[in-house]
């Protein structure tokens, strides 16, 4: 199941995109479709030899052309992103904060390498078999409002600490229901 709005992200082709946390790449691929220019990002070797095959399989199997698919796969770390300031687009984050427990660090890390002007999209699940498996953490308790039953948004918005205002703000807000 996608759990980012990509209209609401304002994905458009050869935009650049961030898909932190990408597990198997349900994101990664969505946004490759859509011709975007897509770095998937994860910690887990498994899941970044899985999605670098699937891109494979894809390419393969003609939903995507070898000559537009701009993919790369990168092991890494949300807390220290190997990226220059200002390098992405847009920006998913989806079901990963909840599993890391310097969550502002990761989030300020999110937001140096969005773009000004950029858009970024993230979701923690509300309630549901992943509590108490899959290494989370903690449950985030916030107000945002509901996008399905069962995820909430935090953000997919302009990024509007980096908006050239000099004010600063924090990139997790969110609206009381």
């Amino acid at each position: 199941m996608l759990t980012a709005q990509y209209e609401r992200l304002g994905l458009r082709p050869d935009d650049k995109v961030l898909d932190l946390g990408c597990g198997f790449g349900r994101h990664a691929f969505e946004a490759a479709r859509r011709g975007a220019s897509v770095v998937a990002l994860d910690a887990g070797e498994d899941e970044v030899l899985g999605v670098a095959a699937t891109f494979a399989a894809m390419v393969e199997a003609g939903e995507l052309t070898s000559g537009s698919l701009h993919a790369n796969v990168v092991r890494g770390d949300a807390l220290h992103l190997p990226f220059p300031d200002a390098t992405f687009d847009r920006v998913i984050c989806s079901e990963v904060l909840e599993h890391i427990p310097e969550d502002v660090a990761a989030m300020t890390e999110l937001t140096r390498v969005l773009r000004p002007g950029g858009t970024m999209a993230i979701t923690v699940p509300r309630f549901g078999p992943e509590f108490g498996e899959l290494g989370v953490v903690r449950r985030v308790s916030q107000r945002a409002r509901r996008a399905h039953t069962y995820l909430s948004p935090i953000g997919a918005r302009r990024a509007p600490h980096l908006d050239g205002t000099g004010h600063h703000r924090s990139p997790l807000r969110t609206r009381p229901a």
